[in-house]
């Protein structure tokens, strides 16, 4: 079972580390578009060997409500898509972005060894030290006995962080031309993948009041961002810990000088579910919670959304698969459900089934604490190329 390509993959560690610390040096916020462009620039040289037919693709504009309330589109970076023996009777998609969450004026910009397998930095797990395992995965294939008996089609994003809302169109059409999906997302901290995921949707709540002098026409004024709090406060009332819904204010803005009535605010809010009718009951609640307000005028949009992501039959049949490649490679391997969502949620509600978190094991993702144990870098390499060449061999049936 190729077992000399995965040693191969043993001796690959140090230069796989130094990829890591490489892309994660670059900063690739989901809005810096010049970082996201060296980002693509590094992964494209770092692809290009594997000899399938590149493209770099552009995206569709992110459209958002901005600060002052008013609809505007902001630009995103472009993805990176690969496809090679598109006529095999076996076709697997592989998937990762390239953005973080970290912009480029962030204080967390650079990575340092806290210990010998232990490497903090913006992104390393989540998820510069995924590519890295799914460029090594395409490369133990590709030397392997078994390349050209599994089609495989790549496609890196530049949105993902944000709800990948101008990947959406890219998604559709892989899904229909795939059979399974392979997402390096990172994995949870102990190891284990995610199984079922919730729904999310983010929205926008617009406030438009009357702007007044503080000191000459107070009363006469309409403050908007009050208004936003009292629908902040009604709100977040509709958490529901044991129906599964979760409903988080992450921010609200607006207003100028302290001596002047806010006329312009905006509350920008997520809420994650487990079935699509609680989403629909929780919006109903939201616009009756706008209706309600007397003094200013409350206009609520949707911003993005991803429909809720079961471990069903055919999931669970992949990782069933999954897990025994791992017992043979000694390597812990459970699933436990969580609350986020990720480019695996967007496939699976186009039809394609996968498995999203193969990547890195790592923690404290999104924050100014992210590390990666660089140990998993070559175990979970490993875990997928074995995958693939038992898929390949026919010892594991889609």
């Amino acid at each position: 079972m190729s077992i000399n390509t995965l040693d191969w993959i043993s001796g690959e560690k140090e230069r796989m580390i130094s990829l890591v610390e490489k892309w994660a040096n670059i900063n690739s916020g989901s809005h810096n578009l010049s970082g996201l462009a060296t980002q693509c620039d590094f992964l494209q040289s770092a692809f290009e060997p594997l000899k399938g037919k590149l493209a770099i693709l552009p995206t569709h504009p992110y459209k958002i409500v901005a600060d002052n309330g008013h609809l505007t589109y902001q630009p995103l970076g472009s993805a990176l898509h690969i496809q090679k023996y598109p006529e095999a009777p076996i076709q697997i998609f592989l998937g990762g972005h390239m953005d973080t969450v970290f912009g480029n004026t962030h204080p967390f910009q650079k990575t340092r060894r806290l210990s010998p397998d232990k490497l903090q930095g913006p992104g390393v797990t989540d998820m510069k030290g995924g590519l890295v395992i799914l460029l090594k995965v395409l490369e133990a294939y590709e030397r392997s006995q078994y390349a050209g008996k599994i089609g495989w089609e790549l496609l890196i994003n530049a949105d993902e962080e944000l709800g990948s809302p101008g990947s959406i169109p890219l998604f559709q059409q892989i899904a229909k031309r795939n059979q399974l999906g392979l997402l390096f997302e990172p994995a949870l901290p102990d190891g284990a993948i995610v199984g079922a995921r919730k729904g999310s949707a983010s929205f926008t709540l617009a406030a438009t009041g009357k702007s007044a002098h503080v000191g000459r026409d107070f009363f006469e004024g309409r403050n908007a961002l009050l208004a936003l709090a009292r629908f902040a406060l009604k709100a977040t009332q509709l958490t529901d810990r044991e129906a599964g819904i979760l409903l988080n204010v992450g921010r609200i803005s607006g207003g100028e000088a302290i001596n002047q009535v806010p006329d312009k605010g905006i509350l920008r809010i997520n809420v994650r579910f487990e079935i699509p009718a609680q989403l629909e009951q929780v919006v109903q609640r939201l616009r009756g919670f706008a209706k309600e307000e007397q003094e200013v005028q409350l206009d609520l949009y949707e911003d993005a959304k991803t429909a809720p992501k079961p471990f069903d039959e055919q999931i669970q049949a992949v990782f069933k698969s999954y897990q025994k490649c791992a017992n043979e490679l000694g390597i812990p391997f459970t699933s436990r459900p969580t609350g986020g969502t990720c480019d695996g949620s967007r496939l699976y509600a186009y039809g394609l089934p996968n498995l999203d978190t193969l990547g890195a094991v790592g923690g404290q993702i999104h924050t100014s604490e992210e590390y990666i144990d660089l140990k998993s870098l070559v175990e979970r390499a490993k875990l997928s190329a074995l995958f693939l060449f038992k898929v390949a061999s026919g010892e594991i049936e889609l």
